[in-house]
């Protein structure tokens, strides 16, 4: 289980993307643009109650997809760039 947030939302310039995963796994982080391209991609190891934060500059305004999987989950949220 993880929980995956983004502040602020929508943001202007930049975006901080934070995740805490519960338990000891690897997580990957994708962001991708509405055509479903994939802008940026992180894959790490995370020990158990870990948080992670990443901070993104979109290319420009407009909506992204923001995925969060390991080896048993996976959810999405979305991002909104002015």
């Amino acid at each position: 289980f993880f929980q995956l947030q983004a502040f602020p939302n929508p943001f202007s310039k930049e975006v901080q993307i934070n995740y805490e995963l519960k338990e000891k796994d690897w997580v990957q982080l994708n962001v991708f643009d509405q055509l479903g391209r994939r802008l940026f991609s992180r894959r790490e190891e995370i020990p158990a109650h870990q948080v992670g934060m990443l901070s993104w500059q979109a290319p420009g305004p407009g909506t992204y997809f923001v995925q969060l999987a390991n080896s048993k989950h996976s959810t999405w949220l979305k991002l909104i760039s002015r």
